[in-house]
């Protein structure tokens, strides 16, 4: 077989253009790795299948993806769903009951934060199909200390402002802001 050079100029280019050059170390392993992988017209499409996946490796047409690819979601079983179900569950118990007592101001303050670092987390999940439904969670028992809390201290520290702008948009700064003044 033959090296499809046309593919190999893009390949090189594209590398170029997301700053991850082919290392002079690696230049004729990867000639090589194309040129195995068939005729002039299957290396061009896995140079445009590498490229519009943004890999940067050259992967076999055949696969998917690589499987180091962040691109797709890990698969669960229902059972895996069904269980991480019920720990949501019995954590949500359980911390409903945690939330639910009288609280200072502080530490509502402390729990506001908190629930922004795990709202965070619940970002880095976002394709567990239960994170929408955790998500909401955190929604209702945010509004919940909102109501109870500073809203002087919740407007002045940055990352709890943040917090009430990406649950409840620009209105929910506007309400603690109308809250604030009628408490002064």
């Amino acid at each position: 077989m033959e090296l499809n050079s046309g593919a190999w100029e893009r390949w090189v280019q594209y590398r170029y253009a997301i700053k991850k050059p082919i290392k002079d170390a690696s230049l004729e392993a990867m000639k090589l790795k194309l040129e195995r992988m068939g005729n002039a017209e299957d290396q061009a499409k896995v140079v445009d299948q590498s490229i519009s996946n943004q890999w940067q490796g050259l992967f076999p047409i055949d696969e998917k993806k690589p499987a180091n690819s962040p691109h797709e979601p890990k698969k669960r079983t229902k059972e895996q769903e069904a269980a991480s179900l019920a720990e949501f569950e019995r954590a949500k118990g359980y911390s409903d009951k945690a939330w639910n007592k009288s609280l200072s101001s502080d530490e509502i303050m402390t729990k506001l934060l908190l629930a922004e670092a795990l709202m965070a987390r619940y970002d880095l999940e976002k394709d567990d199909p239960l994170a929408v439904d955790r998500f909401e969670s955190l929604k209702d028992q945010v509004a919940g200390l909102l109501r109870i809390a500073d809203p002087k201290k919740v407007l002045s520290n940055l990352t709890t402002w943040r917090l009430v702008l990406r649950l409840f948009s620009q209105r929910g700064i506007f309400r603690l802001e109308d809250r604030m003044k009628a408490e002064a």
